[in-house]
């Protein structure tokens, strides 16, 4: 069993003009305004499980889990689960699951009455639906298999499909960059995974590549943040989610010396993620590419023991790409990946 009770407290100090029906000022006197949240989310759970050993290369994992989330509005979800793995041979393993899920909207939110606050003054937006976010409700299938070769090796291919219906996304409003959850009405994520590992005596290295694809339809909550155009488009027809992207791949290796000092690299490749084009969300980014660089030793001290240091040089090429550009649906600010970074680490274990 779970319980989560959670706090969640907001002021907001705003200076703003008078203004007309049609946002124009009315007056060069200000006026302040004052609001300030406390809201209080409670969740509790229960899950159940089991696993049947049906033969000796099958095996039967199923269960049931409740959940009720009170905040605004109470919402409750009963989610069943099952997932079957078959041992095909002594390096061959085959799965497949399914899952419901219920996902509770983040405590943080804006509501009707703090929009209402700035009615008639140029900070108003429109208020044209329902602006408490709803709990999101997915269907999740998945199917792979896990291939050994060897002692060394380990191969492995999934691939998922989630059906969502009030699709949970987050976009970044405002002056203050604030996280606001909203919901599509519905969902689609679905994608392909490809995974090589490989481990022998000092040398381990592993390589992942993912294919995706995630898509909404129809915004049902907190509409106030997006343009009036854009809400048409998206009420009828299928867009690409903000954190969409088409390819994601990542690496690395490491290699451990004999006398307890440690070298890695790694790498992170993705596609691009959405931006607006023709359509909200219709173009993506360009691609970008960064490597990292880490060395580590363990030292061993008589009065203290042992003690790891670690140096990691994060985007070694500096490379400059923008992860988004400020534009899209679910998006309010360009956001950039880090600049060369050099970091030290210290790690004591007792």
């Amino acid at each position: 069993m779970y319980g989560s009770f959670e706090r969640a407290a907001s002021g907001n100090d705003a200076w703003v003009f008078p203004a007309n029906a049609d946002g124009g000022q009315t007056s060069t006197t200000p006026i302040n305004i004052l609001d300030a949240s406390r809201l209080v989310a409670k969740t509790w759970s229960a899950y159940v499980q089991d696993e049947w050993r049906i033969a000796d290369a099958w095996t039967l994992n199923y269960g049931l889990r409740g959940d009720r989330y009170q905040l605004v509005r109470s919402e409750s979800q009963l989610s069943p689960r099952v997932g079957l793995v078959w041992q095909a041979g002594d390096s061959t393993t085959v799965h497949a699951g399914y899952s419901r899920y219920f996902t509770p909207p983040s405590t943080e939110l804006i509501a009707s009455a703090n929009i209402a606050k700035f009615d008639g003054t140029t900070n108003a937006v429109a208020d044209d639906g329902n602006n408490t976010p709803l709990a999101e409700r997915s269907d999740y299938f998945d199917v792979g298999i896990s291939q050994n070769f060897g002692a060394a090796w380990t191969v492995g291919l999934d691939a998922y499909y989630r059906r969502v219906h009030r699709l949970q996304d987050e976009g970044q409003f405002g002056a203050a960059l604030v996280y606001s959850t909203f919901n599509y009405a519905m969902g689609q994520v679905k994608g392909m995974e490809f995974t090589v590992n490989y481990d022998q005596g000092p040398l381990s290295a592993y390589f992942n590549a993912s294919l995706g694809k995630a898509i909404g339809k129809r915004i049902i909550t907190s509409q106030y943040n997006f343009d009036p155009d854009d809400l048409a488009y998206v009420n009828d027809h299928w867009i690409f989610l903000d954190h969409d992207q088409k390819l994601t791949s990542s690496g690395g290796v490491s290699y451990a010396l004999a006398d307890g000092t440690r070298i890695g690299a790694d790498y992170l490749f993705g596609s691009g993620l959405r931006k607006d084009g023709r359509v909200p969300n219709g173009a993506s980014l360009p691609a970008y590419f960064q490597v990292n660089l880490n060395l580590s030793h363990d030292f061993t001290f008589n009065a203290t023991g042992p003690l790891r240091v670690q140096l990691a040089v994060i985007n070694v090429l500096d490379r400059t790409y923008e992860l988004r550009d400020g534009s899209g649906i679910g998006v309010g600010a360009p956001q950039f990946a880090p600049r060369r970074g050099l970091y030290l680490g210290l790690q004591k274990d007792f």
